[in-house]
């Protein structure tokens, strides 16, 4: 196709999309005609939209890698330390004393509810 009928079905898809909201704005059933046009959005034209979406999308391992590398970087900005500092963190990490846990789940969970006041 060219660049000048693109731009020409875009328009008048575009002009039928405004006169059809009018149209839609204008009847006396309004509230019935949105949660119609709601329900089936939410239900059939979302879903099928992020499916298509996701199927065209090609996701590598280098894009991964490259997320993980953003992140670690925003990390080491916003919490600038340096490398002395990060080798002291993690040895006092070492260092420290095994402290007890309980046995089962159950009193781990009756522990931090106790130590959350209850407000979990």
């Amino acid at each position: 196709m060219t660049d000048s009928l693109e731009r020409m079905l875009k328009l008048v898809s575009l002009l039928v999309a405004l006169l059809v909201g009018l149209a839609l704005q204008r009847l006396r059933s309004q509230e019935r005609v949105r949660d119609l046009i709601w329900i089936s959005s939410f239900w059939f034209v979302i879903p099928v939209l992020v499916f298509s979406t996701f199927l065209t999308i090609s996701l590598t391992s280098r894009l991964g890698l490259s997320v993980a590398a953003v992140i670690r970087e925003a990390i080491d900005v916003a919490l600038p330390v340096d490398l002395e500092s990060k080798r002291a963190a993690a040895d006092a990490i070492l260092a420290a004393e095994p402290m007890d846990v309980p046995d089962t789940v159950e009193e781990l969970k009756a522990e931090l509810d106790e130590l959350r006041g209850g407000r979990f």
